[in-house]
């Protein structure tokens, strides 16, 4: 199946409370017929936080996506190599579907299509095993959610599938984000 990719995004971000810069960051970048999605939670909090997000956001926002996206993986885990380190996940989005990719615990959730998503365990930067890639097909209006572990993941299908982008990141940040930690929330719905 091919997918024209014509998606809406929408995204909401805050810091630990305490903190005026947050250690989550989100990159969306469009190169020709693919777009790169991505939510980077640094580890821990503040400002040494907040700059190994920035410095993952550059290497992304510059990365070759054609490559694909486990060389883009790698990159990234190269680049944060002198920083604390960083979970993320990425993903690629284009006329074949998905691909996705995720170290550490930024998660993945998709609604309206059938797809298997594991983490890899480790810290981008840091200690990491083998990165897994995974590869899937997604219907009209499917809705994918990526976030940091500042959201709690007991939030249903009813609410990141109810009402725009924009309400669901509301209500979903509002009702299960962690105020002891940065809390990012990315919701794309497919066309």
């Amino acid at each position: 199946m091919s997918l024209e990719v014509n998606l809406q995004v929408a995204y909401r971000s805050r810091p630990c409370r305490g903190q005026t810069r947050s250690g989550d960051a989100v990159v969306i970048r469009t190169e020709g017929e693919t777009t790169l999605l991505a939510v980077i939670d640094a580890l821990g909090h503040g400002p040494l936080a907040a700059d190994a997000a920035d410095r993952a956001v550059a290497f992304l926002r510059a990365a070759v996506v054609e490559d694909g996206l486990l060389l883009v993986m790698e990159g990234l885990h190269h680049t944060l190599r002198s920083s604390r380190g960083a979970a993320a996940t990425v993903c690629l989005v284009g006329p074949s579907g998905l691909e996705a990719s995720g170290v550490g615990n930024v998660t993945l959730r998709v609604f309206g299509s059938r797809m298997s998503f594991i983490l890899t365990p480790g810290i981008l930067g840091g200690r990491l095993r083998a990165v897994r890639v995974f590869h899937g097909a997604l219907q009209p209006k499917a809705r994918l959610l990526l976030h940091s572990d500042g959201v709690r993941p007991q939030f249903s299908e009813q609410d990141a599938t109810l009402g725009s982008l924009t309400d669901c990141c509301d209500v979903i940040l509002s009702r299960y984000g962690r105020h002891q930690d940065d809390a990012t929330l990315m919701i794309t719905e497919m066309p």
